[in-house]
C-alpha cells in the first residue's frame, strides 16, 4: 500500500479537512449535504453503508422527489472534491448499493481522539496524571461536534455522546482529586475556559464545594451570587438544593467577627449598583413583594405586580434568540424603571416586576415605557410583549 499523507478532519466547530496546503470545503463553495455526506462516511468507515441508509440520513424527511440519483449526484460531488487531495484514487468507494471510505486514507480525526483522551482519562489510577490528562481533554473540547448542523439527528447523537462522555469523564476525575483533598486542582478545571461547553449543576456544585473546602469563602460568596444570577437571567430557574446547601455550609463556616451599625451599612452598600433598577433573583423577588403586601395592608403606600411575558408569534425562533431577546428586554427594564422599583426574571420569557405607583394608571405608564424602549432595541419583529398588571393589597 502505498504510504500516502494523513487527512487532519476537524469536526469540532466548523468542518475543516486539510492535507498540506490543500483545504476543504472552501467558505464560497460549500454544500450542506456533500459535507454531510463525506463526514458520515469518515466517522463510519469500517461500515459499507447501504444506499438506503444514506438516503434516511442525508433526506430524514423523504424531502427528495428522487433519492437515489440525489445520492449518486452527492458521492459524484464528493469524490471530486476529495480529488484535490488524492487525484489517483478514490476516497469514497462503491460495493454493490452502498458506499464507504477507503482505508488506504488514514485520518486523524479530532472527534475520535478527544473520545480516545476520554478514555485513557478513565483509566488512569495515578491522581496527579488523571488530573493533567482532564486538563488535556478539556482543552481539545473547544468546541461542540459540527454545531451548524445540529439539526440533523446524527449530528444531535454524536454532540450528546461527545458532552456525555466529557462530564462523566470529569466528574469522576472530581471524585478522585476529592478522595484526595486536592481542591485546587478541581478549581483550575472548572475554571478552564472550554468547561462552558457543559452545562451540569454539578459542575457549579463542585466549584462552589472547592472554594469551600480550599478556605476561599469571599470567592465562594460571589461565585454563589454570579451563578443564582446566571441561572435565574438566563434559564429563568433557581440553583439546585445541593448548591443552596454548600452555601449554607459556608456561611456557618465563616467566621464570625461583631461589626457596629456603620461596617453593615457598608457591607449591604458593598458592589450595589444604585443607578438601575434593582434586580434580583425570584426567591428574594418573593420576599420583597411579602413585605410590600403587608406594607400595602398597613399603609397607603401602593405598589403594583407587574407581569411582563415575551412571546414568538410565528413559533419560528431559536431558543438562542429567545434568549437573546429576553436580555435585551432585561436591560430596559433595568434603565426604565425607577430606583425603587424591583424586577426578576421569572421563567425564559417572562419577567415580574414590583412598581412604586398609587394605582394601575401609574405602573401603566412605566410599562409602556418599557414596551416603546423594547421595540425600538428588539432584533426580531416576531417578538411581541405583553403586560399583566395587579395592584398588591
Amino acid at each position: 500500500m502505498e504510504n500516502r499523507p494523513v487527512l487532519n478532519i476537524q469536526t469540532l466547530g466548523k468542518l475543516r479537512i486539510s492535507c498540506g496546503e490543500t483545504v476543504f470545503p472552501l467558505e464560497r463553495q460549500r454544500s450542506a449535504q456533500v459535507e454531510l455526506l463525506i463526514v458520515y462516511l469518515i466517522l463510519n468507515r469500517n461500515m459499507n453503508l447501504t444506499s438506503s441508509q444514506l438516503i434516511d440520513f442525508l433526506w430524514p424527511d423523504g424531502d427528495s422527489d428522487k433519492p437515489e440519483g440525489a445520492l449518486r449526484n452527492l458521492v459524484y460531488r464528493a469524490r471530486k472534491e476529495m480529488k484535490k487531495f488524492f487525484d489517483d484514487i478514490n476516497c469514497i468507494q462503491s460495493q454493490g448499493r452502498g458506499y464507504y471510505w477507503n482505508l488506504d486514507i488514514e485520518c486523524k480525526i479530532d472527534y475520535e481522539e478527544i473520545m480516545k483522551m476520554a478514555s485513557r482519562v478513565e483509566q488512569e489510577s495515578d491522581w496527579l496524571r488523571k488530573y493533567e490528562k482532564c486538563l488535556t481533554l478539556l482543552s481539545l473540547y473547544q468546541n461542540n461536534f459540527l454545531p451548524e448542523f445540529n439539526y440533523n439527528d446524527w449530528i444531535m447523537q454524536m454532540n450528546n455522546a461527545l458532552e456525555v462522555t466529557c462530564l462523566d469523564t470529569i466528574l469522576h476525575t472530581f471524585d478522585v482529586l476529592v478522595q484526595h483533598q486536592k481542591y485546587n486542582e478541581i478549581l483550575k478545571i472548572t475554571n478552564h475556559p472550554h468547561i462552558q461547553n457543559l452545562l451540569d449543576s454539578r459542575l457549579y456544585e463542585m466549584k462552589l464545594y472547592a472554594y469551600y473546602k480550599s478556605e476561599q469563602y469571599d470567592t465562594a460568596l460571589s461565585f454563589y451570587r454570579q451563578t443564582v444570577d446566571l441561572y435565574y437571567s438566563r434559564y429563568g430557574m433557581p440553583v439546585s438544593q445541593k448548591f443552596k446547601g454548600i452555601y449554607q455550609l459556608i456561611l456557618d463556616t465563616i467566621p464570625t467577627a461583631q461589626v457596629d451599625v456603620d461596617e453593615l451599612e457598608e457591607n449591604l452598600n458593598h458592589n450595589g449598583n444604585v443607578d438601575t433598577t434593582f434586580y434580583c433573583d425570584f426567591e428574594v423577588f418573593k420576599n420583597i413583594y411579602q413585605v410590600n403586601l403587608r406594607s400595602a395592608r398597613r399603609s397607603m403606600k401602593a405598589r403594583v405586580l407587574a407581569l411582563l411575558t415575551l412571546e414568538d408569534e410565528t413559533s419560528t425562533l431559536s431558543e438562542k434568540q429567545i434568549q437573546e431577546e429576553a436580555g435585551i428586554l432585561r436591560n430596559v427594564i433595568a434603565s426604565s424603571l425607577r430606583k425603587n422599583d424591583v424586577f426578576s426574571k421569572f421563567n425564559m420569557t417572562q419577567f415580574s416586576l414590583i412598581i412604586a405607583s398609587p394605582d394601575l394608571d401609574g405602573a401603566r405608564i412605566a410599562v409602556n415605557r418599557i414596551q416603546k424602549r423594547y421595540d425600538e432595541k428588539k432584533k426580531h419583529d416576531e417578538m411581541i410583549l405583553k403586560s399583566d398588571l395587579k395592584k398588591i393589597n
